[in-house]
This record gives structure tokens, C-alpha cells and sequence, in this order.
């Protein structure tokens, strides 16, 4: 689908006066797990936009977020039934355009004065300065073109998190919306996921079959996330409108293992409807293992304006009956901690 251009409304922040201090408190560590937050991305060519990333943040409240580079965006292409994905890719091309874009997003940083998160003294930074920062993220290993060499030169531009699939089936493994070719990860995916452990690279696992989160699972000596989407108490299917789920057993033992699920606004309505979703996932699968991936600039619909109505799901989580503690957690302490963790794995 087309990343939509960076649009917020600002209905929130009339409504945010009315809240409890503590909900409007910037000392709350709000973090969004999955977003594409200044970047958007305009026609088949790919040509880009960046805008102010620290105003974004600020106006939204947001202490940390992690920008997503859509690795698979040079191939989506316009089709009679919606947006299709180009398999073929000629050799370099991703690669390109993954070094494009991360020195888009490392220049607009620098120039807002953001803290790129790439390591544990960068995570204390943001957390004792309050200072705004940003996880660089990919979403998708297109840009590897099957070579692991170049995961390594990612990590050390300062990349923290990596999903390992998006839309275009590759060289790492199968995807949730189409036929599996790989019954879950490929080789190459398998040793992806044990070369960001050693890394210090955090593993998502958004956009994966359900075979491939279970290869993950078996695989990663480190926690993993889901970053955005649902939990379905259904098997999802990739000729259904499920596809884009996790299994609820499969999200259960995700939390088991130390991980989180980030939950995305998509199917609700309104922020108050999203944190009662939210709320049922910490009855599901415990506090510490829930969060927010809002996809914004990646959805075609959402509950929240922006992400200026973190504050609204704050307070409606308190009304639902959870503790200051235990919403910090979900608005963006669970992904802080395994961040945390998968950093200090690495080599």
C-alpha cells in the first residue's frame, strides 16, 4: 500500500486539557514501536519527503519512535485491483535505496538533534535527558538482496530493528498474505535472525507467516516483538482478510518468552475504543508484554489523530483500572526493556 503522507489532526489537543495531569506528563515514556513518523514516500518513483522530526514528535509527545524505512517500496506498483508488489528486483537496487533513505533519516536527526538509539548509551541519553530520540528501523530485509555482509554495515549506520518480512516474498521467508514458498523461514532467514542476536539487533516479527514466527521463536536466543497488528483467537489465513493477525498461541508464547506484541489502531474507531483493545491484550497476555505500534504514515485508516491521542488511551487505560506503572509499561516501556536487551546481547 502507499505510505500516506505525515497528516495529523488536532482535535486531540483540545480534548487534552481535560485530562489528568499524569496522562499529558511528559515524564511518561511514550514510545511508538512501528512508524514511519517523518518520512513519507510519493509515486512509483520513490521520491521522498522529510519533514520536521522532532516537531512531530514533540507535538505527539513522544520520547522515542521507531522510524521504519520501507524496504520493499520501490516495488510496489499501481494494479488493477490496488497496490502490487513487484518481485523481481534488479541487484543493488534496494540496497540503494535503503542507503538513501537511512541517510534521509540520519540527516533530519542530526538536524532536529535527535538521538539515534543505536546502542545502550544511547537509550540513557533519551531516558535521563528526556531528550527525543528515534530507533532506526527496517521494515523488511530486502536491502540484504540475500548476503548477510550487508546487516552488518546496517547495524553499524545505527540500525536497531529489523522486521524481517514486509509485502514482497524474498530471500528470508514466507509472508502472511501469500502462499508459503519457504514453510516459514528460509535458511537465509534463519541465519538473519541468529546474526542480529549476535549483533544486538532487535527481531520483529510482524508480516511473517506463522510458520516463520515459529522458526523465530525456536531460533532467537532473544526476545522477539510483533510490532503492529492484531491477535486473532483464529489461525490467520493468507487468502483472508486474517492474514495480517498473529495467532493468539503464538502471541502467548512470544509473551512467554520475554516479547512483545504491539497493537496497531486500524480496527478501531476511536482512542478510547483502542485502549479497551489494549486493555483486553494485558488480560490476555500480561502487562509487560504489550504495546504500541501505531504505523503511522502506514495506514489507510486510524483510531488516533496522530499520535497526540496517546494521552486519550492513557487516561482510558487508568479508567479500565490499570496502574501508572503498568500503563507506562504499554505506552512504551515493554519496547524500552527489550530494546534494552537485544542491545546488550550483541557483540
Amino acid at each position: 500500500m502507499d505510505r500516506r503522507a505525515f497528516c495529523a489532526g488536532a482535535a486531540a489537543l483540545a480534548a487534552a486539557s481535560s485530562l489528568p495531569a499524569w496522562a499529558t506528563s511528559p515524564a511518561l515514556n511514550r514510545v511508538d514501536m512501528h512508524s514511519h513518523w517523518g518520512i513519507s514516500a510519493r509515486g512509483g518513483s520513490g521520491a521522498l519527503d522529510v519533514v520536521g522530526l522532532r516537531e512531530a514528535m514533540t507535538e505527539a509527545g513522544l520520547l522515542l519512535a521507531a522510524i521504519n524505512i520501507v524496504a520493499d517500496y520501490p516495488q510496489f506498483r499501481r494494479g488493477h485491483t490496488g497496490t502490487e508488489v513487484v518481485e523481481y528486483a534488479s541487484p543493488g537496487s534496494l540496497r540503494g535505496y535503503f542507503d538513501e533513505m537511512a541517510e534521509y533519516v540520519l540527516k533530519r536527526a542530526r538536524k532536529d538533534d535527535l538521538i539515534v538509539v543505536g546502542a545502550r548509551h544511547d537509550l540513557k541519553s533519551v531516558l535521563d535527558g528526556r531528550k527525543p530520540g528515534i530507533v532506526l528501523a527496517v521494515e523488511g530485509a530486502d536491502f540484504l538482496e540475500g548476503k548477510l555482509e550487508p546487516l552488518k554495515a546496517a547495524r553499524t549506520l545505527g540500525v536497531s530493528h529489523l522486521q524481517l518480512v514486509h509485502y514482497r516474498l524474498m530471500e528470508v521467508g514466507d509472508i502472511c498474505n501469500l502462499p508459503p514458498r519457504y514453510n516459514g523461514l528460509s535458511d537465509f532467514g534463519k541465519d538473519v535472525v541468529r546474526e542480529c542476536n549476535r549483533l544486538g539487533m532487535l527481531v520483529d516479527v510482524a508480516h511473517c507467516s506463522s510458520a516463520g514466527i515459529l522458526h523465530a521463536l525456536e531460533i532467537s536466543t532473544q526476545p522477539l516483538i510483533y510490532s503492529h497488528g492484531w491477535v486473532s483467537d483464529t489461525p490467520p489465513d493468507h487468502a483472508r482478510r486474517t492474514a495480517r493477525a498473529i495467532h493468539a498461541p503464538l502471541a502467548k508464547t512470544i509473551a512467554a518468552k520475554g516479547g512483545v506484541i504491539g497493537a496497531f489502531p486500524m480496527r478501531q474507531r476511536t482512542p478510547e475504543a483502542f485502549a479497551a483493545y489494549l486493555f483486553k491484550l494485558v488480560e490476555a497476555l500480561g502487562v509487560s508484554h504489550v504495546g504500541i505500534g501505531t504505523d503511522h504514515g502506514g495506514l489507510p485508516r486510524s483510531a488516533l489523530s496522530g499520535c497526540r491521542d496517546l494521552p486519550a488511551v492513557a487516561a482510558e487505560l487508568s479508567r479500565l483500572g490499570l496502574k501508572d506503572a503498568e500503563i507506562g509499561a504499554v505506552m512504551g516501556g515493554n519496547y524500552l526493556r527489550i530494546l534494552q536487551q537485544a542491545m546488550s546481547a550483541g557483540a
